[in-house]
């Protein structure tokens, strides 16, 4: 497994607890921490290539920090020997999550499908607009331009493969829109 060009998303700054948990600063702010799940965190310092680290859990706890535990680290001194190194993911990953005051970093949700709690189908997102709040999602509906807020609170799962994300719709928005 190799981080073909890797994107830096942070560094970890110190251990957390006895079970080799480390807590890690981000350079972004993510639009979805609590979705997100990285499989392979890839580590590394600025002279040396990074290695794969399996993740076994990602807890984010601010909306730039995250407590982490890799597999293979049990205790906290292998912990400490990762105090300190960058930790890096794939473009296309760090593209899902990371969030930069750009409308085209998100444009690759442009074509994902909205869904409600209840799986309807909602609409299909033309594109985004980054408001001061948040950003929201434009759907085209009976004609009709449709705004729905991605904000964390309301994101229940985006789910990659499908190109779908389920989102709590506000009590009363879409008869905003007479939908």
């Amino acid at each position: 497994m190799e981080a073909v060009n890797h994107t830096p998303i942070g560094k970890i700054t110190k251990t957390h607890g006895l079970k080799g948990e480390v807590r890690i600063k981000l350079n972004f702010t993510f639009l979805f921490p609590e979705n997100y799940a990285p499989e392979v965190l890839f580590l590394g310092d600025n002279h040396t290539k990074p290695i794969p680290f399996f993740v076994e859990n990602f807890n984010a706890v601010k909306e730039n920090e995250a407590i982490v535990k890799f597999e293979d680290i049990s205790d906290k001194d292998d912990a400490e020997k990762l105090k300190n190194l960058y930790f890096f993911t794939d473009e296309e990953e760090s593209r899902l999550f990371i969030v930069e005051n750009e409308e085209s970093k998100l444009s690759y949700l442009s074509g994902y499908r909205l869904l409600d709690e209840q799986q309807n189908i909602i609409g299909t997102i033309d594109t985004i607009r980054i408001l001061p709040a948040h950003p929201v999602a434009v759907l085209h509906i009976k004609n009709e331009e449709v705004l729905i807020p991605l904000h964390n609170d309301l994101i229940l799962e985006i789910r990659k493969e499908s190109k779908e994300i389920v989102i709590k719709i506000p009590d009363g928005l879409l008869s905003l829109y007479n939908l």
